[in-house]
């Protein structure tokens, strides 16, 4: 589906949107309402492609942005189903190669400190010319088999502001459902390449999932 213009004026409003968004019918998202219905009471709605999709091993994303005068926030929500239970995947986002692997062009993530269920992690990105560097608190919550990630303002951080969740339900026998939701403020210097930014950002339950596959796969050889 194209990007879809929520019209909210702060990341904030744009993030509880995300988390709205990602327990209603898919047709609160855009989709059409014909072919609407449940995997199972627990997961979000999907129509019946999408549902066909996932458990063919695809990913399903929506893409959102809202905007004002002087700022714009991108992200979306996206879907991904994984082989593992869901806390075994909710532990597994404690690996720092696992969360460079999802992150586009990460050249380096490293967990600087952890302490009480909550880590902070820096993240080094580059592309050519181009550099990035931010550190992002984690707050893990297995009671509720979800995730929250937070930009932490005190360190340097090269974009402006950032917040997301992983939230993790049992899918079909043996794999579970990562839903991922994320809202992003970028510095105007790298707006030019905010398609390519939402696109990298929603792909990150598709490459967990390539991670995982290719971790699962060592083990059995």
């Amino acid at each position: 589906m194209g990007v879809r213009n929520l019209g909210v004026r702060s990341l904030k409003a744009l993030a509880l949107m995300l988390l709205t968004l990602s327990i209603m019918p898919s047709s609160a998202s855009g989709q059409n309402r014909n072919g609407v219905g449940k995997i199972d009471k627990t997961l979000p709605y999907f129509t019946r492609n999408e549902q066909k999709r996932l458990l063919k091993g695809g990913d399903v994303r929506r893409h959102l942005k809202g905007e004002s005068t002087r700022q714009k926030w991108l992200g979306g929500l996206a879907y991904q189903a994984i082989e593992g239970t869901p806390l075994e995947l909710l532990a597994s986002l404690k690996q720092e190669a696992l969360l460079c692997k999802m992150i586009v062009y990460c050249t380096s993530a490293r967990i600087l400190s952890y302490e009480g269920g909550q880590a902070r992690l820096r993240v080094k990105q580059s592309k050519g010319p181009i550099e990035l560097e931010f550190t992002l608190f984690l707050r893990w919550n297995p009671a509720e088999k979800q995730a929250f990630f937070w930009l932490d303002t005190r360190e340097r951080h090269d974009v402006k502001d950032m917040w997301g969740y992983f939230r993790l339900s049992q899918f079909t026998r043996g794999r579970s459902l990562v839903s991922f939701g994320v809202a992003i403020e970028l510095p105007f210097a790298v707006r030019i390449f905010e398609k390519q930014v939402q696109s990298a950002a929603l792909a990150m339950p598709k490459k967990w999932k390539a991670y995982n596959d290719q971790q699962k796969a060592i083990i059995k050889n």
